[in-house]
């Protein structure tokens, strides 16, 4: 397969190992449903709701301005002593909830492992 990236105006042409592809493309799949069900229940009552889930809040001197800190621990966290990688969104807001889900998603089918989530958000 190959597609074209465009960089700074420039076409360039790469081939893209097909395994890579369909990677993506279930990425982008489950990205796309789990947006479209975070988009559905918005304005619901019954919202579902994360375990180990905290929010913090920051002040910056340098932006003159807060940010919300939210922070997602694995399932696991509390009962283990192994360390977990960190995955860090900005646009918190928005993508937070996302990649709570899409994280859940991957390392509950062995995909990818558990892994700390924080978003950055206003």
């Amino acid at each position: 397969m190959v597609n074209y990236l465009i960089v700074r105006g420039e076409v360039f042409r790469r081939k893209v190992p097909e395994k890579m592809y369909k990677r993506i493309s279930e990425l982008l799949a489950v990205s796309a449903v789990l947006f479209s069900f975070h988009q559905t229940i918005i304005g619901q009552q019954d919202v579902f709701t994360w375990r180990n889930i905290s929010t913090e809040k920051i002040y910056s001197k340098s932006v003159n301005d807060s940010f919300k800190i939210d922070i997602k621990l694995p399932d696991t966290y509390n009962d283990s002593t192994k360390e977990y990688p960190l995955l860090v969104v900005l646009d918190g807001d928005l993508l937070f909830p996302i990649a709570v889900g899409i994280t859940h998603y991957l390392s509950t089918g062995g995909i990818i492992p558990e892994m700390i989530v924080v978003g950055i958000g206003y």
